[in-house]
């Protein structure tokens, strides 16, 4: 076992073991639960909840869920959103909780821990919670791989997930598409690279995503790579990325044209070229109404 799984392992028993004990359930009103501010898990599907309600409705509460005292007779739950829907959803007033003690701090950490375990949420909702955890209590990339029992490296590399152009991370949290960081973290620095070389070229129209400054044609070419990588798989991607980047760092062939006027005078043109077939037809055209224009 690694030193990863050791301290995730870890952080899952202390909480189980505060969950220990029948002296711990209590049945609390549905109207006296809180949203959970640190909760990973932003958006509930409805079709999810029925399915909870139908199961709760024949075999009962299995598992209570878990929460923690937030004042005012108020809890904040750290575990079982859907449950507490699923009881609303068949009009039930109370619901069986493990009440347990945690500070602002712990019950952030405490409910990422929870929610990496569930199969069903996507990365967009992981990467939002730790960055929720990570502004509001000034933690280090090291001190929030530590608590939460995953590497620096994954850390930064979900945060950079939320760079990506908002139609990736819109079909990641939409989808479930995948939770490949690594692979995203290439389509990342690769838009980076591009919008790089975009910017010594043009000024481009600033449209939104990765980082509110790379241009809508950019933005269209990394989500067709990313479409190309869920079908094809991340050895793929790796080898389109290396292979357009290839492209984009031959020399670019130089044209040169000669229009000489009646009175002798000459004008040279030079163009670096690397043009797209439409763009290079345009640009024919422009060039020759030029040449027209000066041989008269």
């Amino acid at each position: 076992m690694g030193d990863m799984t050791k301290v995730m392992v870890a952080k899952m028993k202390k909480i189980k073991e505060q969950q220990k004990g029948i002296n711990n359930i209590t049945e609390i009103p549905l109207d006296r639960l809180l949203e959970n501010p640190y909760q990973p898990r932003i958006e509930i599907k409805p079709d999810e909840v029925k399915e909870l309600a139908d199961s709760i409705k024949e075999q009962g509460l299995i598992q209570p869920i878990v929460v923690t005292k937030a004042g005012s007779g108020n809890y904040y739950i750290v575990g079982g959103h859907r449950r507490v829907e699923a009881h609303r959803l068949l009009g039930k007033d109370k619901i069986k909780a493990y009440v347990i003690e945690a500070d602002p701090k712990k019950l952030a950490s405490m409910s990422i821990v929870e929610n990496l375990q569930r199969e069903d949420l996507d990365l967009i909702e992981t990467a939002m919670a730790i960055k929720r955890y990570k502004e509001k209590f000034g933690k280090t990339l090291e001190e929030i791989a530590k608590e939460i029992g995953k590497t620096k490296g994954w850390v930064s590399q979900v945060l950079n997930v939320l760079k990506l152009p908002e139609k990736i991370t819109q079909d990641i949290k939409e989808n479930k598409s995948t939770k490949d960081v690594t692979a995203l973290n290439w389509l990342n620095s690769y838009a980076k690279k591009k919008f790089s070389m975009l910017n010594k070229s043009q000024n481009p129209e600033k449209s939104g995503g990765l980082e509110g400054a790379i241009s809508q044609k950019w933005e269209n070419e990394i989500f067709e790579l990313y479409q190309g990588f869920l079908k094809n798989g991340r050895e793929w991607l790796k080898k389109e990325i290396e292979n357009r980047l290839k492209q984009e760092e031959k020399p670019k062939p130089k044209i040169e044209f000669k229009i000489t006027k009646k009175n002798g005078v000459t004008i040279k043109i030079r163009e670096k070229l690397s043009l797209d077939d439409k763009k290079k037809k345009e640009f024919e055209e422009d060039l020759q109404k030029i040449i027209e224009k000066y041989k008269r």
